[in-house]
């Protein structure tokens, strides 16, 4: 999701580039050494639990592999994308992770000269999308590509002349929902004049959504993160002929506005800012980048709590240079982040790939190792959905492709990145069953009695997946679910029946995830024979009301735990009257005849595909 070949190739292409591609390997054999000298990464964490361990990549002798960016739907589907250069130039790389190996996958050029992709966005195993950029350093074209899970095709741009630039380049992407897709990066023909452009993706086409341009400031983005419609973030630099500051501009719905920033100092008149990130469920934000202090550079680490922000990270002087290119937030107090340390000068310059991580929030630890005979760095690091604080990080390592991967082995067992078909058992399940042609699923047992006693089709939804374990996410057990499009079944065997089977809270974990400081310009319900809960201090009224009574209530539906809002939708994009409830979201649709009007949200759906990427 984030631009850093940039890092690679911009200060290579686009400025003084040394040799970065090659520091990008570095990271794969260093953490190869590590292990094979016996000293696990990251041992110091949790009594030697977590381990970064080096996963095997395909390269080529004649060719520098260099990857730039990483993003996953589950632990047996994630891309990572970058670029080979050799004696033809540059050409696109997209290397795919199926739970066994990484394979290379095909990947088209647009442009006929050099091509390099430098983000990557997967949401499922049929939809993801990768940018970059094209062309000669003084007047960079655009790359996209879309995969539809049998190949990658090029994907139409929309027109930047417009923009008073001859072309634009792509850094960074990221995806909300299938039509709700933002990629960032410049646009311009001359570094010096470049302006920060930001595109959006509404499930048709792509669109200009914001070009950031000040008379005698360059300006550009290296990363973008969208947390929902409503809520994106863009990072980078903006350049003047005496320095160049970090960029933060937010977006609510409405408009983009420029974040604040931690004051400079007098002796940090440089900073970029390469990557951001957020803890889940939170408004923390960390981002990272480097301080060009004089006279070498440091790493950069903000660390943004509500209204005030922490420079963190200041202990991170490795080698003589530091960098950080990636970052990633598991909670408040745990963030990791990949970059590169540097020592010499010119041609002697030694690169070594750099992973930070903090416990805390506050004091930050490096990992390194020897890189004798190497030279490398790491670009971008990502959690990997359905897991436990599983991370992959990619780079590049002398001349090969580089592919880190953490896991905790101290951590709990997290819901399996793909459901096992009859991995789990309910009462009934042998006696009573039913397939569902419109999607291949059965229900059995108690589920089945539940689903038919429930509300059928239009409470529930077809079946989207077989019975399997999961580790809820609300007290961390494990439990039998199955999936359908509008609601998660769980059996809770401890509870006397009918209480043994229980809806998972879809709604809460979609409300905290899309509005994590409550949606905007909510309105309650005061019309008359309306509903005030005091649970949650939320009032329901007219329709929204009538569908909550004679659909099962509490037990079905939950408390609602907003008021009333309009929200884009994320299935067609339109705009709707809508109210958050525990387990499930209601839709007003004047359009049609009661009881029809009142729909549900397909919140099994959204939360299946996030999690296992719609298998």
């Amino acid at each position: 999701m984030r631009f850093v070949p940039l890092l690679h190739r911009f200060h290579v292409r686009f400025g003084p580039r040394k040799n970065l591609a090659v520091s990008a390997a570095v990271a794969a054999l260093w953490l190869g050494s590590m292990l094979a000298l016996g000293a696990p990464v990251g041992a110091s964490l949790a009594q030697g639990c977590p381990a970064w361990t080096l996963v095997p990549s395909p390269s080529l002798p004649e060719l520098e592999f260099v990857l730039s960016s990483v993003s996953g739907v589950s632990r047996d589907d994630i891309w990572a994308v970058g670029y080979t250069l050799g004696t033809g130039g540059a050409r696109t790389l997209a290397q795919h992770w199926d739970g066994k190996e990484w394979k290379v996958v095909a990947s088209p050029n647009p442009a006929p000269s050099d091509n390099y992709l430098d983000g990557v966005a997967a949401l499922s195993p049929t939809d993801a999308w990768a940018v970059g950029d094209s062309g000669k350093p003084d007047n960079p074209g655009s790359v996209l590509l879309h995969w539809n899970g049998k190949e990658w095709t090029p994907a139409a741009l929309p027109d930047g002349s417009s923009l008073g630039a001859y072309t634009y380049a792509l850094f960074s992407i990221s995806a909300v929902a299938p039509n709700d897709i933002w990629a960032a990066g410049a646009a311009g023909h001359q570094q010096d004049a470049w302006k920060g452009i930001i595109l959006h993706y509404d499930g048709n086409v792509w669109s200009i959504h914001k070009v950031l341009g000040i008379q005698g400031v360059a300006s550009l983005f290296y990363s973008i993160e969208a947390r929902g419609h409503d809520d994106v973030w863009a990072v980078g630099a903006r350049r003047t002929d005496r320095s160049v500051r970090d960029l933060q501009l937010h977006w609510d719905g409405k408009e983009w506005d420029e974040a604040q920033v931690e004051p400079l100092g007098s002796n940090a008149y440089i900073r970029e800012a390469w990557d951001v990130a957020f803890a889940p469920g939170t408004n923390d934000r960390w981002v990272v980048g480097n301080l060009r202090t004089l006279p070498n550079p440091e790493a950069s680490i903000l660390h943004f709590r509500g209204d005030t922000v922490e420079r963190t990270g200041d202990n991170l002087r490795v080698l003589d240079r530091n960098f950080l290119t990636g970052v990633v937030a598991l909670s408040q107090t745990e963030a990791w982040a990949v970059g590169r340390g540097e020592t010499g000068a010119d041609e002697k310059t030694q690169r070594q790939p750099l992973i930070a991580y903090t416990t805390n929030g506050s004091n930050w630890e490096a990992l390194r190792g020897a890189t004798e005979g190497g030279d490398g760095a790491l670009y971008d690091i990502s959690a990997i959905p359905g897991t436990n604080a599983e991370l992959v990080a990619v780079g590049t390592y002398n001349n090969a492709s580089l592919v880190e991967m953490y896991r905790d082995q101290c951590a709990p067992p997290a819901a399996p990145a793909t459901p096992a078909t009859g991995s789990a058992a309910i009462p009934g399940a042998g006696e009573r069953s039913r397939t569902f042609a419109e999607t291949g699923k059965s229900v059995k047992g108690i589920f089945l009695d539940y689903w038919d006693k429930s509300g059928g089709l239009p409470q529930q939804g077809f079946p989207i997946s077989e019975l399997f374990t999961e580790v809820s996410a609300l007290d961390g057990k494990p439990y039998t679910v199955q999936y359908f499009e509008r609601a998660v079944f769980e059996y809770h065997p401890e509870n006397q029946p009918p209480f043994n089977v229980l809806l998972s809270q879809l709604g809460t974990f979609r409300y905290k995830q899309k509005y994590p400081n409550g949606a905007p310009s909510q309105q309650a319900n005061t019309s008359a024979g309306s509903v005030l809960f005091p649970e949650t201090g939320k009032r329901v009224g007219g329709r929204f009301l009538e569908y909550w009574q004679k659909n099962g209530g509490l037990a079905q539906q939950g408390y609602p735990i907003s008021e009333e809002f309009t929200e884009k939708s994320d299935v067609d994009g339109k705009e709707y009257r809508v109210q958050y409830f525990e387990r499930a979201v209601f839709e007003l649709h004047p359009e049609n005849k009661p009881p029809y009007d009142v729909l549900l949200s397909q919140l099994g759906t959204f939360q299946y595909r996030q999690k296992y990427g719609g298998r």
